[in-house]
């Protein structure tokens, strides 16, 4: 390959990757409020955030937000994720929220009556 395809193909790859970040801040809503007495983990709370901000969330949708280098693969992304939703799931309890996972659907955040 001569040296101004690479070049050209670099400058691509370049814009891509822009293109892939600029995407991603886009899909985690930083206009919703996380309180800080929440004490999330930084993956928690773009769960939080992706949840809060749509009706429901795929799998798909989590993996994309919570490992986005798509160069390289992840074993277990859904366990992870499902581990990440555990921990998130018992924080959220106390400030009557539930998440709800709904089969071949995704997932969702639910408010419920303060006890």
């Amino acid at each position: 390959m001569s040296d101004s395809v690479v070049e050209e193909l670099l400058a691509k790859i370049k814009d891509l990757e822009e293109e892939v970040r600029r995407l991603r801040s886009e899909l985690i809503s930083e206009k919703v409020h996380v309180p800080v007495e929440w004490r999330l983990a930084p993956q928690e709370e773009t769960i939080y955030r992706l949840l809060a901000s749509r009706d429901f969330v795929s799998n798909e949708l989590f993996k994309f937000a919570l490992y986005p280098d798509i160069n390289k693969e992840i074993q277990d992304a859904e366990g992870l994720i499902k581990g990440r939703i555990y921990w998130l799931r018992r924080k959220l309890k106390p400030y009557g929220m539930r998440i709800i996972n709904t089969r071949h659907i995704g997932w969702s955040l639910k408010r419920t009556p303060a006890e």
